[in-house]
């Protein structure tokens, strides 16, 4: 994602990830990467998510704050307003949201709020009423993908994949044919 395209909006961004044993540390990871990218940037990320040793951890590896979300279930309108309360402490004005499970009307709770608000998404499931969705996937271009607020900016296609900083440093390596 390019980060100039967030950056005049905030200077603090707040993650809302989960990373379970349904879900996987994929959602995490690529958080965790993007949030890498925009500190390169100079924009600041926070993540907000479930109370857990080991996301704990590799969120601090990565070197970002955190702070644990309530034992409420995910993705509710109850978790919405944990999610607000978060970025209201911390000063965020951006969210980015990163779950298969999310649902516009979370993602609308959220903007209503006053909030600008990032989807990353694979599934184009539902019309997005968020101010941006990305998706890096190679389909990405081919999915429905629509807004219902109208003015939500698409980024799809593998230009905008999200890569951990050891894989966009590597070398070009030879590609040889079997």
């Amino acid at each position: 994602i390019r980060a100039h395209q967030v950056g005049a909006v905030t200077a603090m961004v707040l993650f809302r990830v989960d990373a379970d044993h349904r879900a996987g540390l994929g959602h995490l990871q690529r958080s965790l990467s993007l949030a890498a990218a925009l500190r390169a940037k100079s924009l600041e990320s926070i993540f907000f998510t479930q109370a857990d040793s080991h996301r704990g951890e590799r969120i601090r590896e990565f070197g970002f704050p955190i702070c644990t979300h309530p034992t409420v279930d995910s993705w509710t309108d109850q978790d919405a307003k944990a999610t607000l309360a978060a970025a209201d402490h911390h000063g965020c004005d951006a969210i980015m949201v990163d779950s298969h499970d999310v649902e516009a009307d979370y993602l609308a709770l959220l903007r209503n709020a006053g909030r600008y608000v990032i989807a990353r998404d694979d599934l184009a499931s539902y019309p997005f009423p968020c101010q941006m969705v990305f998706n890096g996937n190679a389909d990405a271009p081919q999915l429905a993908y629509c807004s219902s607020s109208g003015d939500s900016v698409f980024l799809l296609g593998m230009e905008y994949i999200v890569l951990r900083q050891e894989y966009q440093e590597k070398p070009p390596g030879e590609v040889r044919q079997s």
